[in-house]
């Protein structure tokens, strides 16, 4: 079982607050329990990040991540990060250091 640590500190930071909030915070984390389980240091495919969490609208949330600098958009990470509609879309979290506290 792998584990992810997060600082105490985390939940009161003030980039969620700035960001957008608890939609947020929630996607973020469960993001980096997916990564964490499967191993991809902090790479995540659109389609795992709009499944993770019962949300009627990830894709504003996954917009607000993006623009406050905590995921980044890359390409072609390969398949080993969820990309189940090969559409090549996916996210790299910039806070994500395998295993470390964030």
């Amino acid at each position: 079982m792998s584990w992810v640590h997060v600082s105490d500190t985390y939940p009161t930071d003030p980039i969620w607050q700035q960001a957008g909030g608890s939609e947020m915070f929630h996607l973020h984390i469960a993001a980096m329990a997916w990564c964490s389980q499967h191993q991809t240091d902090g790479a995540i495919s659109d389609d795992v990040a709009r499944r993770l969490l019962s949300l009627r609208r990830p894709g504003p949330v996954i917009r607000r991540l993006l623009t406050a600098g905590l995921w980044q958009e890359v390409s072609d990470l390969g398949d080993e990060n969820g990309d189940e509609n090969g559409d090549g879309i996916r996210y790299r979290m910039v806070s994500y250091s395998g295993g470390d506290d964030c």
